[in-house]
């Protein structure tokens, strides 16, 4: 939003809370454990998508090269307490199928 106001000819003052820039883009530690948290997926980035076109608009959807996952699974969701994955496929349709299959008592 800052990018576009400022395109548009208005001044603009960004300010950070925190010690760092960044915000739940940085590492945080836990235990002296470190964790990297952050962007590290997304949809919406094929043609037509709304962070395709949202990048578009900024313009600099073409400095970006995602990597898009292949096959009918994107992700999986693995819940060990239950010993189960459940695996996320590409597009809603299949995502709603997905859902119904994984669990029929919750589909309407």
């Amino acid at each position: 939003m800052a990018l576009l106001l400022a395109r548009a000819g208005r001044r603009i003052l960004l300010l950070e809370k925190a010690g760092h820039i960044g915000g739940s883009m940085a590492r945080f530690y836990r235990g002296g454990i470190p964790f990297d948290v952050g962007f590290h997926f997304t949809g919406g980035l094929q043609a037509g998508g709304i962070l395709h076109d949202i990048l578009s608009v900024l313009g600099i959807r073409e400095r970006i090269r995602p990597v898009f996952l292949s096959g009918e699974r994107s992700a999986s969701f693995i819940f060990e307490d239950e010993g189960r994955a459940y695996d996320h496929p590409t597009g809603i349709a299949k995502i709603r199928k997905q859902f119904k299959q994984d669990f029929p008592g919750d589909a309407s």
